[in-house]
């Protein structure tokens, strides 16, 4: 229902990344187009307190609310999971692209961060890579225990993107800006696309839709249907269509 949806909610209406700023970043990352440079979010985060735990568990996958059409976003919004099953399959399909082209980031996890806590050089490293290609691979997770991979996988794009929500929420606080206006709110989403031994492919979409490598994702959800069917033709009692005489024109 609408009034319980969990926190991993978000809502991207009159998404303006361009609007990110922030004090003293730990680093900033630029994503360069031909006619401007593309500034995205600065991450100014601080590690969670508290001692990793692998009971950590996520049933819902990350909830984005999507704009249909990019050159109107006051046109039908709603929530939706993400990545939609269609996204999910056309970005799979995609990195397998990717990687038959050798154009797919890899990032190694430390030994001593194979299952958690990870460190804050850890999360930038893997935020540049995404801010530059959106999807990566994540390699060395759970080297001793192959069944908490997903599960770790989850907990680490899950704290990447608390990260991302702090530091904007940061940035607009020092801005002034009033914290109860959604409109003004940019999260974005860290997913797990899939996961196969110890790696696992995450994507988050940090590159405008105006961005010549930006991987578009389409979706019909919450638009209406207007396809119909034809009408069938006559057909007469051996199957063949019964076409009409043609009409002559009066001279």
């Amino acid at each position: 229902m609408r009034n319980t949806l969990p926190q991993t909610y978000h809502r991207m209406t009159n998404w303006n990344i361009k609007s990110w700023s922030g004090p003293a970043p730990l680093f900033a990352l630029l994503a360069m187009t031909a006619a401007d440079a593309f500034v995205l979010p600065p991450l100014s985060f601080q590690l969670p307190l508290h001692d990793f735990d692998h009971s950590y568990h996520c049933t819902t996958p990350t909830q984005l609310q999507i704009v249909w059409d990019p050159r109107n976003a006051e046109v039908g919004s709603e929530w939706v999971d993400f990545p939609t099953p269609s996204q999910r399959t056309e970005l799979k399909k995609e990195a397998k692209r990717r990687i038959a082209r050798k154009k797919m980031p890899l990032y190694f996890f430390p030994n001593e961060e194979t299952d958690g806590p990870w460190s804050l050089g850890t999360f930038e490293e893997v935020w540049s890579l995404l801010v530059e290609h959106e999807m990566i691979t994540l390699r060395g997770i759970c080297r001793k225990d192959r069944k908490s991979v997903y599960q770790t996988a989850l907990l680490f794009c899950g704290e990447l993107e608390d990260m991302i929500s702090a530091s904007q929420a940061g940035a607009d606080n020092d801005e002034g800006n009033d914290d109860d206006d959604e409109s003004n709110t940019v999260t974005l989403p860290v997913a797990v696309l899939s996961y196969q031994g110890h790696s696992a492919l995450i994507y988050c979409p940090t590159l405008p839709t105006d961005h010549p490598d930006k991987f578009l994702l389409r979706t019909s959800v919450g638009q209406k249907n207007v396809w119909t069917a034809r009408e069938k033709p006559l057909r007469d009692d051996r199957g063949q269509i019964i076409k009409e005489p043609r009409q002559v024109m009066d001279e």
